[in-house]
């Protein structure tokens, strides 16, 4: 006969035994795997015994048992997954399973069965996965998607998490949709863990308006003062947050699914499917204050997508998180640098190596900060797809780097009376004064112009060479502020404001309907669409300019851009007509203009804003008060400086240069009138004047418009470049070589 897999085992195992000896051994092992099955009570404790006495760890107490009671354990261990399995597999006449006492009594102890799990390895492994696999299948759904949202939540390397696959496989032969009730139970632990952190956190509101909020974040800026000081005088790590494994876990599986979908392996994945669904709970995780949260549910946000199904409300509160961790991830970076140069130069002779270390962990935070920077650039990337969430995008960002707790990141200083309404008298009576910036000391201040004004009429009046006058401010407004203001590197500004930029074009860049739905990747070459035979073209690096190169702006977005850059530097809606009035109506609203140009001077990066998307007619449509606004204070300046040279006086031939190069790409001035910055270096700032003068007349005359085509068919006649004409003739010994620029010759 025969002799059975088990018996050649036990030869093995006991080579001087007879095959009678074997047959009754195998018949004894038989015999303890039917008890160990109708173990009921306590079965988790066999199972543990007879794991350890297989294969004994480093834990295990006492004397090690001999190789023949290890090697009969492991026999044991075989013989009980081959009986599991049948067990599992067969039915009762009424078709009805078959019902296992051990598996019984292990689906209540199915925590301790995954902890073992998770240190187990060599033959205890396989082991292992099988229990759990059996236990799932015998115990139902629900005790499935228990066993493996406790492997996602406990994983702690990508070589436990391998057990997920292993075991996921093997449930899904029984019960194909366990992933949604897995996924269900992961979220529920993770909102258990979330909700006390959650309730020390301000709730989310008023998202419409960002800049109206303190960002949790990033916090006010003493908030950021004391953390950064607290931070540098202890060395202890912040532990993370109870969520990072459980999010850590699932962008690891979601990362794999997507390079299979990526590999055309499978055409698409349930799990990334059922992860959609849970969108709402991610936007919490966004928010929590730990940076590795943050970046594993931006990850996951951005690796699932945003399906139609999501409504307005869930996209608005998405599109406003984002935003706030997109800023608080520029405080981060900035902070970290700051604290990195500080500590470094602090540090010298014997503790070199050790300000170098921390060096490098503070470059590493850096790094992390960058990190969940791009991050959100590709979650906004993605939300701009949808015209509402791209304009509610657009006001989030430019709004909230107007923020007087962000403007100092890209180069701006935040200024009371310019940016605030006027306040109240009782709000001014209770306004305090920085009376010395160097020492930070504050005083209360009770007066006002107004009630200053109070007080010398009480007065009893004196001969006029004897009395004095007392200006205290505007009515209304408190006396004048020390500003306090913060300052970055230029580098850093430089960098900031770069970001911002790319990230607008991200919400701005036209979508097009007969584009291909996946873009190409970033750095490799644009293909035809019928350019299969092509060669191949191989990038040796990839592009990290994230603004479409040679991309059309959308009208919508150029649309909400103008308008709430107009909405930031303007005062009120009053006299914000895109036309252009008579140049001597300037008049009319020069304080208003000298507002504009304060608030642009306070926010420097918004010329880089206006320069980037002056190409689009549309936007300098909108923007047209704006330009309109700053090109009168140019004006009134030039017309009565006594400057030799226009160029020196720097800040106005800064800013003329910028709005005649606006205004060109914008095509509202056409050739050869686009020209005449170049002579702006040649020129008196009266001559300057003359040119600016031109230049409004030209467009008085032909007025704005948000249309590419009209625009474009315009053109300069002579009757507009007699000005110019007469201030080249008048200085032909130093502007003779610009003629070919100015003459049709």
């Amino acid at each position: 006969m025969a002799i059975p897999l088990e018996t050649a085992q036990l030869r093995h195992i006991y080579p001087k035994v007879n095959l009678n000896d074997y047959l009754f051994c195998l018949s004894f092992l038989n015999l303890v795997v039917h008890l160990i099955v109708k173990s009921r009570i306590g079965a988790c404790d066999i199972i543990s015994f007879v794991l350890n006495t297989a294969v004994p760890t480093e834990r295990t107490k006492g004397e090690l048992p001999t190789e023949e009671v290890r090697e009969t354990c492991a026999e044991i261990m075989h013989i009980l997954m081959f009986e599991l399995q049948r067990g599992i597999l067969s039915t009762k006449s009424d078709m009805r399973a078959v019902e296992i006492p051990l598996l019984v009594g292990l689906a209540s102890q199915t925590d301790t069965l995954t902890n073992m799990l998770m240190a187990a390895e060599g033959r205890r492994l396989p082991w292992l996965q099988k229990l759990l696999t059996y236990t799932a299948l015998h115990a139902g759904q629900s005790c499935a998607a228990s066993i493996l949202a406790s492997i996602i939540c406990n994983a702690q390397t990508p070589v436990q998490l391998s057990n997920f696959y292993n075991v996921k496989q093997g449930i899904e032969v029984g019960i194909p949709s366990v992933l949604q009730q897995t996924l269900q139970q992961v979220f529920n632990r993770l909102e258990a863990l979330a909700s006390p952190s959650l309730d020390c956190q301000p709730p989310v509101a008023k998202l419409p308006r960002l800049h109206s909020q303190v960002s949790t974040l990033t916090g006010t800026a003493a908030e950021r003062e004391e953390t950064s000081s607290s931070s540098s005088s202890s060395v202890k790590p912040c532990h993370p947050l109870p969520q990072l494994v459980p999010l850590r876990n699932l962008e690891r599986i979601t990362a794999a699914e997507k390079r299979k979908i990526k590999k055309k392996q499978i055409s698409s994945s349930r799990l990334v499917k059922e992860l959609q669904s849970h969108q709402a709970s991610m936007v919490s995780f966004i928010l929590l204050p730990d940076p590795s949260v943050q970046r594993c549910a931006l990850s996951l946000v951005h690796m699932v997508g945003f399906p139609p199904s999501l409504g307005s409300a869930l996209l608005t509160r998405l599109a406003g998180a984002v935003a706030r961790v997109y800023f608080g991830s520029l405080h981060r970076k900035a902070e970290m640098e700051s604290l990195s140069i500080a500590k470094f130069s602090a540090q010298g002779g014997s503790k070199q190596a050790k300000a170098s270390g921390k060096k490098e962990a503070h470059r590493k935070e850096g790094n992390s900060a960058n990190c969940i920077t791009r991050l959100c650039m590709s979650c906004i990337d993605q939300l701009s797809s949808l015209p509402f969430i791209r304009s509610l995008l657009l006001h989030y960002l430019v709004d909230g780097a107007t923020y007087k707790e962000h403007c100092h990141l890209f180069g701006g200083k935040w200024t009371m009376s310019l940016f605030e309404p006027p306040s109240s008298s009782s709000s001014s009576a209770n306004a305090e004064i920085i009376l010395d910036s160097a020492e930070g000391s504050r005083l209360a201040d009770n007066n006002s112009l107004l009630n200053e004004n109070r007080q010398q009429g009480n007065s009893i009046a004196l001969p006029r060479f004897h009395s004095s006058v007392y200006h205290g401010g505007v009515i209304r407004q408190i006396v004048k502020v020390a500003s306090s203001h913060k300052s970055l590197p230029k580098n850093q500004v430089s960098a900031n404001v770069l970001t911002l930029v790319e990230t607008l074009w991200l919400c701005c860049k036209e979508f097009s309907h007969t584009a291909q739905s996946q873009p190409p990747q970033w750095g490799a070459p644009a293909a035809l669409a019928g350019a299969a035979s092509m060669p191949e073209v191989k990038t040796e690096a990839m592009d990290m300019d994230l603004r479409p190169k040679k991309a059309a702006i959308s009208e919508s977005s150029a649309r909400t851009l103008g308008c709430v850059i107009v909405d930031i530097l303007t005062l009120d809606s009053l006299y914000n007509d895109v036309n252009w009035q008579d140049p001597d109506f300037r008049k009319v609203t020069t304080e208003r203009d000298i507002l504009v140009w304060k608030r642009l001077a306070d926010m420097p990066f918004l010329w880089s804003i206006l320069q980037e998307f002056s190409s689009s007619c549309v936007f300098l449509y909108y923007v047209s008060p704006v330009l309109r606004s700053l090109v009168a204070v140019v004006m009134n300046h030039l017309e009565v400086s006594r400057e030799a040279r226009m160029k020196n006086c720097a800040q106005h031939y800064e800013a003329a240069v910028r709005l005649v190069y606006c205004l060109t790409q914008g095509s509202w001035i056409s050739s050869p009138l686009s020209n005449v910055s170049e002579l702006f270096p040649y020129v008196t700032p009266y001559e300057g004047y003359l040119l600016l003068l031109a230049l409004w007349r030209y467009i008085k005359d032909k007025p704005p418009s948000e249309f590419e085509t009209e625009v474009k068919e315009r053109t300069c006649d002579g009757s507009h470049m007699l000005i110019a004409n007469s201030i080249i003739h008048a200085n032909i010994d130093h502007m003779g070589h610009l003629c070919t620029r100015m003459f049709n010759m």
